[in-house]
């Protein structure tokens, strides 16, 4: 009798093992399908008033330099498996208001806890790159939604991501880099 329960507790730990690698196969390469869709965007650079980005769409690239780390970034207000996600109805660069970006256990994120104060995020969009520098990094609970209110009155992108499977998350608060200046429109 504890032959068959040993034979029953291997073969549901083999399965467990390959039901979690093919997850992770398929979160692989449906992250690396959107970053593709997401470098084709940006190769159709347009003004930011002609940007409407529909929900589900690849809208562009968050980089963070530090992890030497690229990812999609997803229109939509749930956290997806091929990106990041730009929550609908939060500001967008150049807004003068708060960006919050949703992400996942990705394997970049899995080195979340190696991001500092002063580290940089940038995010491109079809109509301009802008680099953030992290302020501040806070870990609160999962199920803490206060980073989607918009707080501020100024230009802030929100990363909040969960970390290896923690009831924990951590939300990264980041403020703009203000350019030397842009060229006019139409030069």
């Amino acid at each position: 009798m504890i032959k068959r329960y040993t034979i029953l507790f291997t073969f549901v730990i083999i399965l467990l093992g390959c039901i979690g690698s093919f997850k992770y196969i398929h979160s692989v390469q449906a992250q690396a399908n959107s970053l593709s869709d997401a470098y084709k965007v940006l190769k159709n650079r347009s003004l930011k008033i002609n940007f409407a980005p529909n929900k589900g769409d690849a809208i562009g690239i968050l980089a963070i330099p530090s992890l030497n780390s690229e990812l999609p970034i997803v229109e939509t207000n749930e956290k997806v498996e091929r990106g990041v996600s730009h929550y609908i109805g939060s500001a967008l660069p150049d807004e003068d208001n708060q960006m919050v970006l949703l992400g996942q256990d990705y394997p970049v994120f899995k080195r979340i806890n190696e991001l500092k104060a002063g580290d940089n995020l940038v995010v491109s969009l079809p109509y301009g790159s802008f680099t953030y520098n992290i302020e501040r990094i806070e870990v609160v609970e999962a199920n803490n939604t206060s980073m989607l209110k918009s707080t501020s009155t100024q230009e802030l992108l929100v990363l909040a991501t969960n970390y290896l499977n923690d009831p924990k998350q951590y939300v990264i608060y980041a403020t703009r880099k203000k350019s030397a200046g842009r060229p006019p429109i139409g030069l």
